[in-house]
């Protein structure tokens, strides 16, 4: 795997990671939550379930990718696998 391709798919995990810190974390924040286009913390703390649930989500994602990666180093073959499957999962999704 190339050092550019492993740089963007560690590009994408940070990205998955501060996505689960926005969501997750600091969602009651008015400063997040109007990120997402939520007016008013009371929104915000309707949404509060749904949202840490999406942060998780991209919680798992990043793990996922940050595991791929250290595992080209190992096994390459594994590591490409694991890294090219939770790309096409982010780009799906």
């Amino acid at each position: 795997m190339s050092l550019v391709a492993k740089f963007f798919a560690a590009l994408a995990g940070i990205i998955h990671v501060l996505f689960f810190l926005m969501e997750s974390v600091f969602w009651l924040n008015p400063t997040v939550h109007s990120i997402f286009m939520v007016d008013s913390v009371a929104s915000a703390e309707i949404l509060d379930v749904y949202v840490k649930n999406q942060g998780y989500y991209n919680l798992f994602l990043a793990i996922g990718m940050f595991a791929g990666l250290l595992l080209v180093n190992r096994n390459h073959a594994v590591g490409r696998a694991l890294v090219t499957y939770i790309c096409l999962v982010m780009v799906g999704a």
